[in-house]
């Protein structure tokens, strides 16, 4: 029996509605594909020349739990090395393809992703993009990643001496509340036509008075797409929190069927990475 190691990652899905068009929750979304889908086969989306789509997408506990297969399907197919070194074409038909698969988990009452991390397939923002394609003009998805509950507690305990957040240009400025932090500094970069923006805060002398905002907007920021660093650094901590490095994530072991993990085994293993992974989750919702 082949075992191969993969790692886990997880996300929260988020699915923002542009003004006046209809209002789309994640559940919604999860909903619709496998309602689209056809023996668990969802339409395919192409991109960059190639083609993606969901398969074996199931749907249980009247829709609490989706699981599913991302696939990504390249007409490009690689040649066979053979034993003594030569290389033999992989002999495919037109309209075929090469299949190389990222399985999943989605989680409805929390719309909490559980993502196994194939390198050779997708990475997660190719789901996103295909989430983003099915759900349809007006509508921007984004997976957001989780702080762990040691970076949480820290993070409530502690007290804030800095704290240094980066910003890349919008791509979409009107999808922010003006009002709100993100984007007056998104409104800032758009005017200069910078690429990016760096806001660095520091604390007063035994002041604690950024505590209370900073603790309120980097559960904003941490799964705000156009942010690409946010730390805080605390008093008495050698080491700022990076609230990108310090996310959830989990390991696990599955057994091959020949070239791909099999499939069962590959949804147990996500499941019960999960359960592992339930007290930092339960700590990123406050709870």
């Amino acid at each position: 029996m082949t075992l191969k190691d993969f790692k886990v990652r997880f996300y929260v899905v988020n699915v923002r509605s542009a003004d006046g068009v209809r209002g789309l929750r994640a559940p919604d979304l999860f909903a619709q594909l496998h309602g689209a889908s056809a023996g668990g086969l969802c339409p395919q989306f192409n991109s960059d020349n190639l083609g993606y789509e969901i398969r074996e997408l199931h749907s249980h506990n009247r829709g609490a739990v989706y699981q599913g297969v991302f696939a990504t399907i390249r007409d490009d197919a690689p040649h066979i090395r053979e034993s003594q070194g030569g290389e033999r074409v992989i002999p495919l038909r037109d309209d075929e393809g090469i299949l190389e698969k990222n399985h999943f988990i989605y989680y409805a009452n929390e719309s909490v992703l559980v993502y196994q991390i194939n390198q050779r397939a997708s990475h997660p923002t190719r789901f996103e993009d295909y989430l983003r394609a099915m759900a349809g003009a007006g509508h921007a998805v984004s997976l957001d990643d989780m702080l762990t509950r040691d970076a949480w507690e820290k993070l409530r305990n502690g007290v804030v001496k800095e704290f240094d957040v980066t910003f890349d240009a919008p791509r979409d400025p009107a999808a922010y509340n003006p009002t709100d932090f993100t984007s007056e500094n998104l409104n800032t970069l758009e005017r200069s036509g910078a690429g990016t923006m760096r806001v660095q805060l520091k604390a007063t002398r035994g002041h604690q008075g950024m505590n209370k905002w900073i603790k309120q907007i980097t559960r904003q920021l941490s799964g705000d797409q156009q942010v690409r660093k946010l730390q805080v650094k605390l008093d008495g901590e050698d080491s700022p929190i990076d609230l990108f490095a310090n996310v959830i994530r989990e390991k696990m072991t599955v057994e091959m069927d020949g070239r791909y993990p099999n499939t069962r085994r590959t949804f147990q293993e996500l499941e019960s990475a999960k359960h592992r992974a339930q007290a930092d989750i339960d700590a990123h919702f406050g709870n």
